[in-house]
């Protein structure tokens, strides 16, 4: 019997050998008188092999037919199967019985490994009944259509106290012309089976397959459950491989011939290598991915795929030769002796793997090294049944597809076990992974803290030599003060006393002479003029120590309530009247969005005023210097806004004139940066702004512009003022 472990003839090849001569049947001569066999003295007997009364034709003459070979010269040939030691393909064979019994005998005659036979079954009468059969006619056709293990039986019907002579014209498959010439009698003879043990022999392979199909179709449905659940990809390679497994038993068995394709006996023959591809290429798929070869053992994980595509030729190579020819038992056999050495040293290589991942600790390994020995013990005691080494019953007979039940029920436990186990290394994953975001999310913090305290230490730093600048500004300008205040008197005095020698000197009643006098004349007058400026220049100086004194004041100024709509438009006037002050002809358009729903708010009104103006001033020079150099095609504007959010107040300052660069916009609020010409700003004016709004009022002020086009100011102002203004040494921090 051919099966899906034909890998066993090659490991146990010495044991087949050396039990083939003790396998052999008994001699049972005293079953038949003469040359035929008596029904009465097997009435007892459930299964008989004639092979010790079968005759064969020594010769293989396949074109002899019925008429030729009852021929006396080709009678006079025929020899008992017993003796003959030749394995023959094609052969005619004959023997008679008769049924010396009072009642009409019913038998069926069972026939190894044919592929087409024809039975002439001659009565006492000299007639004639012809059948045609074989495994490659269709299943339709059948003389019994009842798959009886890999065998077909035929029936046979014999009157009491008559006699039958059988001839037989068979060709075998390849595999049994390579049978053993101890067992060529056997291989070649029919045997004799009674109705009950046949109708049993059938009952018990409907029952096998029923179990086996039914824990097959089970496991193929919980496992494709739990796919559905998770998409863990060794499920599905368990299922295909499952549901390759219940293929191959179906067509073992010719329950796929009978029930899928009974009227095609060539894709009967096809599906046996193909469905022998299909189960090993499966197994060793879910090998991979049971046994993590691709991780655990790329090497072998790489051979694996170099077998697979071994697998593939040998099918397609076995597609190729099968192409127009009708008896494909040779190609079957020549794709079989190309593939077992590969599954053996397959089979070999993947139960090695699944020990070394026992030895490392990788318990699903257990359940697969179990799996894959269970069918090849149930395929030694089916071929030790065969041998007659092994008592016969039903579990040993199915062995091999018992072995495979098993198997599925532990790769399915195995299955289970693997996927707890990667259920925990992903939970040992998850645990690990939220430590390291939780020390993560720490050193985020330390390094935040770390940040923080490195901005408080550069603050406190700058903090420092701010307050040290405040004081250094605060006593230069002391220090200058006084001088020049000297400076500015006395060039005050200068310039008086100059006017007084010019009205003296004017006078014509002095005896001067009218040279002397014109030259003490232009002296007073350069003198006048140099105290004009020494007043000028001293009065610009007074400016600059007074903006530095403002720069370096203690923030000691009280909060009032402040409406800062009303405070806007009273700079505005200021700024604006200021400016025509000295730019009689200049024009602008002041374009005011005041939001009245903003409510007054307590905070230093001088200060921020002071801010305001700044501002103004700035707005209403840059749209006169860019007035001055459009001429009457520019018209200045500046537009004031001002809204309110939950917790600020947003004032809006633009113009119209000609922008600043982004290199000047970062060091705006710098002290002593001016964009105006010499002798035009001191540069401290948006620097002392920046000051009393971030640091003094908690706000913000910020500035962009378009070059060319626009500047604006932003300022942002808490609605709720706190007391958060440092001080160092008594000193506002600056």
């Amino acid at each position: 019997m051919d099966g899906n472990y034909c890998k066993i003839r090659l490991l146990l090849l010495s044991l087949l050998l050396s039990s083939a001569v003790i396998g052999q049947t008994p001699d049972s001569t005293s079953t038949f008188k003469g040359d035929t066999l008596m029904l009465s003295a097997i009435e007892e007997e459930d299964l008989l092999s004639l092979h010790p009364f079968f005759f064969v034709y020594p010769k293989e003459q396949p074109n002899l037919n019925f008429d030729e070979i009852r021929l006396p010269k080709h009678q006079d040939q025929f020899v008992a199967a017993i003796d003959n030691r030749q394995p023959l393909q094609h052969y005619w064979g004959k023997f008679t019985f008769t049924n010396d019994l009072d009642v009409p005998q019913e038998w069926f005659m069972e026939m190894s490994h044919i592929e087409f036979i024809d039975i002439y079954i001659i009565a006492d009468d000299s007639t004639v009944e012809h059948r045609h059969n074989g495994l490659r006619t269709p299943f339709s056709d059948w003389d019994v259509p009842i798959p009886f293990g890999r065998e077909q039986a035929y029936n046979l019907k014999a009157n009491s106290g008559e006699t039958y002579t059988i001839y037989i014209n068979a060709t075998l498959g390849r595999a049994a012309v390579n049978a053993s010439p101890h067992r060529a009698a056997e291989t070649i003879s029919p045997k004799f089976l009674s109705d009950n043990y046949f109708n049993q022999v059938h009952r018990d392979t409907n029952y096998t397959q029923g179990i086996f199909l039914g824990i097959v179709l089970a496991l193929i449905l919980h496992n494709f459950i739990i796919f559905l659940a998770d998409r863990e990809p060794s499920y599905l390679a368990l299922i295909i491989y499952l549901f390759s497994l219940l293929i191959f038993w179906l067509v073992f068995y010719y329950f796929a011939f009978e029930f899928f394709w009974p009227n095609s006996p060539n894709w009967n023959a096809l599906s046996y290598p193909l469905s022998y591809t299909f189960i090993m290429g499966s197994f060793f798929v879910f090998t991979q991915i049971y046994l993590r070869t691709a991780k655990e053992y790329p090497r072998w994980h790489i051979a694996i795929y170099l077998l697979l595509a071994y697998y593939a030729f040998s099918t397609g190579l076995f597609l190729w030769n099968t192409a127009g020819i009708t008896n494909y038992g040779a190609e079957i056999r020549a794709y079989l002796n190309r593939t077992m050495p590969i599954t053996i040293v397959g089979w070999f290589v993947v139960v090695g793997i699944s020990i070394n991942s026992i030895r490392r600790g990788y318990s699903p390994a257990k359940y697969y090294l179990i799996a894959n020995l269970l069918p090849i013990i149930g395929g030694i005691f089916m071929k030790l049944q065969d041998f007659g080494m092994f008592p016969q019953g039903f579990i040993v007979e199915n062995g091999a597809q018992f072995g495979n039940a098993c198997q599925a029920i532990l790769f399915s436990l195995g299955l289970g076990d693997r996927y707890n186990l990667i259920r925990q290394e992903l939970a040992a994953g998850k645990i690990e992974e939220a430590r390291m975001r939780e020390e993560l999310k720490q050193a985020e913090v330390i390094k935040a803290q770390a940040d923080e305290i490195i901005r408080t230490k550069e603050q406190l730093v700058n903090q420092e030599k701010l307050a040290s600048l405040g004081a250094l500004t605060a006593g230069i300008a002391h220090e200058i003060k006084n001088p020049l205040n000297f400076v500015n008197n006395f060039a005050a005095l200068s310039i008086d006393s100059s006017k007084e020698i010019k009205a003296l000197l004017e006078n014509d009643s002095n005896d001067i002479s009218d040279d002397t006098r014109n030259e003490l004349l232009d002296l007073a007058a350069d003198l006048e003029e140099n105290s004009t400026l020494i007043k000028e220049h001293g009065t610009r100086v007074d400016g600059i120590v007074q903006s530095m004194s403002l720069h370096a004041r203690p923030a000691s100024e009280s909060s009032e309530k402040v409406n800062i709509n009303e405070m806007l438009q009273r700079y505005i006037n200021l700024a604006y009247h200021g400016l025509r002050t000295e730019e009689a002809t200049i024009e602008i358009d002041f374009m005011n969005q005041f939001d009245e729903a903003i409510s007054p708010i307590s905070l230093p009104s001088q200060n921020l005023g002071r801010v305001f103006l700044n501002i103004l001033n700035n707005a209403c020079q840059a749209v006169t210097d860019k007035a001055t150099l459009a001429g009457d095609g520019f018209k200045p504007k500046i537009s004031v806004t001002s809204s309110a959010s939950e917790a600020e107040i947003i004032i809006k300052i633009r113009d119209n004139g000609n922008g600043l660069p982004d290199d000047i916009k970062a060091k705006i609020f710098e002290p002593f940066f001016t964009t105006k010409p010499a002798g035009s700003g001191t540069g401290l004016g948006l620097s002392i702004a920046h000051d009393i709004i971030v640091k003094e009022l908690g706000g913000n002020i910020t500035v962009d512009s378009s070059p060319g086009e626009w500047t604006e100011f932003e300022v942002k102002i808490r609605k709720t003022m706190t007391d958060d203004r440092s001080t160092v040494n008594g000193q506002r921090s600056t």
